[in-house]
């Protein structure tokens, strides 16, 4: 899959990120296809109420893939009560899926990837950089969790711009992702989005700030319902200055994809 250089945990300069930033606050209108080579805001989900679990991240190491071992938090869909005049985590028109009774399955980990602290930049804020990438698992739903090592702010200041995504890939060889899950933060908010080879799709799942990081929680379908495969993570800031730009980007794991299996 191809995005515009240095948005998306490739290389390229500040004004290339701030170029898309405004890109993705345009006004959206008329009738439009369900898929798109751009992140159209009317295919993005938005984040829910903060969640309570923002403990700071635990000291870096190796990747560590983990055992079945069964995780007691609730899944993230409907974890917190959204205040009122707060954005909706599923966008506007998004069927919602009907009530059960039926609880839903425990999520367990599958893969948890640690990265050393202090490696995105000396410009950068302590939310450009990464810490630990979590990914849980319930059967039928991915909960994909990046720690950050500070609390990322709910909206960002004026001309700053934060991308923060994740990559999977279906072999450890890839360059390019299949599929991507990312979260863009402005000074108007916070928008998740997928991409996948047909382009940008609507967001089908639930995004949530946690304190020092961010949650994806997406049908294991809409990534190809794949039982196993690769991924990296990445966190690119940029903030516009009068004097020129800063910027800073981290990437976990720093060499090649970390593979999962559930």
């Amino acid at each position: 899959m191809t995005f515009p250089k240095g948005r998306w945990g490739f290389p390229a300069g500040p004004s290339a990120v701030l170029a898309l930033l405004l890109l993705t606050g345009c006004a959206i209108g008329g009738d439009l296809p369900d898929t798109s080579d751009t992140p159209r805001r009317d295919l993005a989900g938005r984040p829910a109420a903060p969640a309570s679990d923002s403990t700071a991240p635990p000291p870096s190491g190796a990747a560590t893939p983990l055992g079945a071992s069964a995780d007691a938090s609730a899944p993230s869909a409907g974890t917190g009560r959204t205040p009122a005049g707060a954005a909706s985590a599923v966008p506007a028109g998004t069927a919602q899926p009907a009530a059960t009774g039926a609880p839903a399955a425990p999520y367990k980990t599958i893969v948890v990837v640690d990265d050393r602290g202090g490696d995105a930049g000396r410009d950068g804020p302590p939310y450009a950089d990464l810490r630990r990438i979590t990914i849980d698992d319930n059967g039928s739903s991915a909960r994909v969790t990046v720690s950050l090592a500070g609390r990322l702010p709910t909206r960002a200041a004026d001309g700053e711009a934060i991308g923060i995504g994740v990559h999977f890939y279906r072999t450890v060889s890839q360059f390019e992702s299949d599929y991507q899950l990312f979260a863009d933060g402005g000074p108007d908010g916070w928008f998740a989005y997928l991409h996948t080879p047909k382009g940008f799709v609507r967001y089908p799942g639930t995004f949530e700030l946690t304190g020092d990081g961010l949650r994806f929680t997406v049908p294991w379908s809409s990534l190809a319902n794949r039982t196993e495969g690769t991924f990296s993570a990445f966190d690119d800031w940029t903030q516009r200055r009068t004097t020129g730009n800063a910027a800073a980007n981290d990437r976990a794991p720093l060499l090649g994809n970390t593979s999962y299996a559930r």
